[in-house]
């Protein structure tokens, strides 16, 4: 919450909303000129998140956003104990739930789902590329895989920063081309 002095000296919330990584306070300009620009400070605390879903809003089958929601939550865990194979494991769950998503397949593999975005032109080459690393990587858990090389910390970052962009992409947008075409 955003708080204005009032003539008593009493302190009390005014407007404010969070869309994205944008936050709208109403009257910060009436704020600033009632406290004087010493005391205008504007101070955000993170203390972690409260509901996975709100990552998802694009998506409308619930279920897919509640599982997706449960992957991110474990790889956020995960990503922050450095266990980089768990961490591709969870993250290509996300990433694959957004190919779900998009696709409205529930059925194909996520390296089908990964043809179908490429021939569609929805992302660019190196995002195709970090979906390919990651279904590469989550088949990492099979057994017979253990001549394949294990998955390092530079593959994880590149995970997390390709998830990073994905939940900030205009997914309407995407949508809509994805139909279009």
């Amino acid at each position: 919450d955003v708080y204005k002095r009032q003539d008593d000296g009493d302190v009390s919330a005014i407007n404010s909303s969070i869309m994205g990584e944008v936050v709208k306070v109403e009257g910060l300009n009436q704020l600033t000129h009632m406290l004087g620009p010493e005391e205008s400070t504007l101070i955000i605390n993170y203390l972690g998140i409260k509901d996975y879903k709100c990552f998802f809003p694009q998506f409308e089958n619930d279920d897919l956003k509640c599982r997706a929601a449960e992957f991110m939550e474990e790889a956020d865990k995960t990503f922050d104990e450095g266990s980089w194979l768990s961490f591709v494991l969870m993250a290509g769950g996300v990433l694959e739930s957004f190919l779900v998503d998009i696709t409205d397949d529930k059925q194909s593999t996520f390296g089908n789902l990964i043809k179908q975005i490429e021939q569609k032109h929805l992302f660019s080459k190196e995002e195709i590329g970090v979906l390919r690393d990651a279904s590469k990587a989550r088949n990492l858990v099979h057994a017979g895989k253990f001549k394949k090389p294990y998955v390092s910390r530079g593959v994880a970052m590149s995970v997390r920063l390709t998830l990073e962009q994905m939940l900030r992409k205009d997914w309407h947008s995407i949508k809509t081309k994805n139909t279009h075409e």
